[in-house]
């Protein structure tokens, strides 16, 4: 597959994602080192991180960002995070906080 193929497979599939969010009123966050959607699926399954260009030594911080925005305890569900891997940190950039 080309890379571009793979982007645009990416690309819809993180704007399906954030859609079905806006469809149940999810909180949502896209900048330019993250996006996300938290809840408000019309189908309740999921909370998803689709993009994250930050640089690793940010890792720790937008970790928590996320877990405040989506309270405490973080509430059950897939957290789908992009495997390419060209987009795909260091083992060592979330400090063993992701799994």
């Amino acid at each position: 597959m080309s890379t571009a193929a793979a982007d645009l497979i990416e690309a819809n599939f993180s704007e399906f994602l954030l859609s079905m969010g806006r469809a149940g009123g999810a909180s949502e966050r896209s900048d330019d080192e993250i996006a996300w959607t938290i809840g408000g699926s019309p189908i309740g399954y999921h909370n998803a991180v689709v993009r994250c260009t930050a640089p690793e030594e940010r890792s720790s911080a937008l970790v928590d960002e996320w877990r405040d925005a989506a309270t405490a305890p973080l509430p059950s569900g897939l957290v789908a995070l992009d495997a390419r891997a060209s987009s795909r940190p260091p083992a060592s950039a979330s400090g063993g906080r992701l799994r």
